[in-house]
């Protein structure tokens, strides 16, 4: 959609004014959503601001975003992947993938396609309910109160699979001793080679464990996926409580970028919200696509959570000497509670930014680029 100016605002100041913005409608799709960035600048240089500086901008909603049904690619030909299990793993393969899932933790542990490992060594595809508290946090004491869900002592209980026509759909239930609850991975592998994870959880809320950080899973992916496209907001760091300067869009970054070193201490950092998709790749045709049917939220780090946690009680690091991690840690949330921060640091964010401890559910497709 093409932008337009207006030249003149020849109105007083606590007064209202219906101005036509001069924008092509009929050049919109009637079936996509429909943002409208506006921007107000100073037109002569005044003794404090240049001209040509903005001093204010918002972007209005005009058509809500519909959640989209996610759905494999079609493919006409390919054959169906095979099951193969041995005493440790259970592997499917694909015309062109391989998937490995751990028999004793029932996480994916690889994850190749298209001639690219998409896992780091060692790594896992895991549920992720912590964050490196921030000093928000750390005034909030959240990183006492949400303790249990640092390590909420996962423990499988069974693993299934079958094939369900040309698709592969393994189960993995677990308890969660820590919280008293029940997780359930779901796992459905195409012959694309693309996998739709889906996270479950049933837990009892109690007043001592009542709230946490997250929701969601994380997965570490090679060194080299050094680059993130995507299509929510940005390019700053956002957060569900701290998100109105950041327009939807759609940006490019380097993981680099993504990292907010400015913050003297390690802490959570780099998230992005209101994704409708994330991609991370090594800036040519090798990675992984997260798309989901609502929004979601995701970061992309040379630096792991455990290293930014500045852990109990509180050390004082300093970000600019954090040594990179030799692998990127890709973390994706149905939800994360926002950083709060309103009133010197000791309270918890406002109720509308809050994770409750509940069922929650959480479905994503991983497509390989």
């Amino acid at each position: 959609m093409n932008g337009g100016v207006i030249d003149n605002l020849d109105i007083d100041a606590l007064k209202e004014r219906t101005y036509m913005l001069p924008c092509k409608v009929d050049e919109l799709d009637p079936e996509s959503e429909q943002l409208l960035n506006v921007e107000y600048f100073e037109k002569v240089p005044s003794p404090l601001l240049p001209a040509g500086w903005c001093v204010a901008r918002q972007q209005l909603v005009l058509k809500d975003y519909k959640p989209k049904k996610l759905a494999f690619d079609e493919v006409k030909h390919g054959t169906a992947p095979v099951l193969t299990e041995n005493d440790s793993k259970l592997c499917v393969n694909g015309d062109d993938f391989k998937l490995e899932i751990d028999k004793q933790t029932g996480y994916i542990t690889r994850y190749f396609a298209k001639g690219s490992e998409l896992m780091a060594e060692g790594a896992a595809l895991t549920p992720n309910f912590w964050r490196a508290p921030v000093d928000n946090d750390y005034g909030a004491h959240t990183h006492v109160r949400y303790r249990a869900w640092l390590d909420p002592q996962i423990s499988l209980t069974s693993i299934q699979h079958e094939m369900e026509g040309e698709i592969v759909v393994i189960r993995a239930t677990y308890d969660l001793k820590a919280v008293d609850g029940q997780l359930a991975l779901t796992y459905t592998v195409a012959k694309t080679g693309q996998v739709m994870v889906k996270e479950l959880m049933k837990v009892n809320p109690t007043e001592k464990n009542k709230y946490m950080y997250r929701f969601g899973m994380k997965i570490q992916m090679p060194k080299k996926m050094q680059q993130v496209s995507y299509y929510g907001r940005g390019p700053v760091e956002n957060y569900i409580d701290r998100k109105g300067c950041a327009f939807v869009g759609r940006y490019k970054q380097s993981v680099d970028e993504l990292a907010v070193m400015d913050y003297i201490r390690p802490q959570e950092m780099g998230t992005h919200t209101d994704l409708r998709q994330w991609t991370v790749y090594d800036g040519s045709s090798s990675g992984i696509a997260f798309t989901s049917k609502d929004l979601f939220s995701a970061s992309a780090l040379n630096y792991s959570i455990e290293k930014l946690d500045g852990g109990e009680p509180k050390s004082q690091g300093h970000t600019e000497l954090l040594e990179k991690d030799p692998f990127v840690t890709v973390c994706i949330d149905k939800v994360q509670c926002g950083v709060g921060g309103i009133d010197s640091w000791y309270s918890l964010p406002l109720p509308p930014y809050r994770v409750e401890v509940g069922d929650k559910e959480f479905t994503f497709l991983m497509s390989p680029l």
